[in-house]
């Protein structure tokens, strides 16, 4: 029979980083210099994107991609996107930024997250996930202004990592992923509580929000997905250990909202 122990020590690792590729536009080259209500394909550092009512102008000494009146900027197709992360500022405030993936080339959109813009020095700053899963290998990610009373909003500093469907997407339950890293809670207002007893996983989060709970072997990469999931606030959560994982030392990873991950160590034996 086997038994699974726990070592009770919190671990940092920073695995797989180099096995995941990053979409990184600044935007500060290939904009044009207006905006066309058609749209137009422009070569940027990071690949080929789509522009509508889209152009460049220079903010705070940079220069910003400027999305004016319902306009979009469409970005190259993505290999199983993760977190996107994003720069914004408006000249006014309650501005809104949607942003949403396709996975039929453009044809359907799926709204990832609504995004509320105001006026600040430095820029504001968001991180989602786009929800990808291991076979969402061609993928648009779309930024749009909704606003329509003629005010723009500046677009800056877009990061998508690749490869790695971290966080809210997860990859269902198997493969032999690399994932992009391993950290212990980086949100200071996140109290994620994790750990293993007698063959069950518990784990409990501090407001509702979305789970997910891998396995990884040492090196870093997903042996299952446990947990892929919404959970509501509080309370510990009681789930088994996959009970088709081999002999070994194994890495157990609390992740929440794509952004919070806690990890732990055990030993199926």
């Amino acid at each position: 029979m086997r038994k699974l122990f726990l070592i009770a020590t919190f671990i940092t690792l920073a695995v797989g980083i180099s096995q995941a590729q990053i979409i990184n536009e600044n935007f500060e080259s290939g904009l044009p210099t207006s905006a066309s209500a058609y749209d137009t394909k422009v070569n940027l550092s990071s690949g080929e994107w789509t522009l509508n009512n889209v152009y460049g102008k220079k903010d705070n000494d940079n220069l910003r991609a400027v999305i004016y009146q319902g306009g979009y900027l469409i970005t190259p197709v993505l290999d199983r996107p993760g977190t996107i992360t994003f720069v914004h500022r408006t000249s006014g405030s309650n501005k809104h930024i949607v942003v949403e993936k396709s996975t039929d080339g453009g044809s359907t959109w799926t709204k990832i997250t609504e995004v509320t813009v105001n006026s600040s020095t430095p820029y504001g700053k968001t991180t989602c996930n786009s929800n990808s899963a291991e076979d969402d290998t061609e993928v648009l990610i779309k930024f749009t202004e909704t606003e329509t009373d003629g005010s723009v909003i500046y677009l800056d500093n877009v990061i998508i990592n690749q490869g790695s469907v971290s966080g809210y997407g997860g990859g269902g339950g198997g493969g032999d992923m690399p994932v992009t890293g391993i950290q212990p809670v980086i949100d200071n207002d996140a109290d994620l509580s994790l750990s293993v007893d007698n063959g069950n996983i518990i784990y409990s989060t501090p407001k509702g929000g979305h789970v997910s709970l891998d396995i990884l072997t040492q090196d870093g990469h997903k042996v299952c997905t446990v947990v892929n999931q919404p959970t509501t606030e509080g309370g510990k959560r009681t789930t088994p250990v996959k009970q088709n994982i081999k002999q070994g030392v194994y890495i157990v990873r609390l992740t929440f909202n794509g952004i919070q991950t806690k990890c732990i160590k055990m030993t199926m034996e």
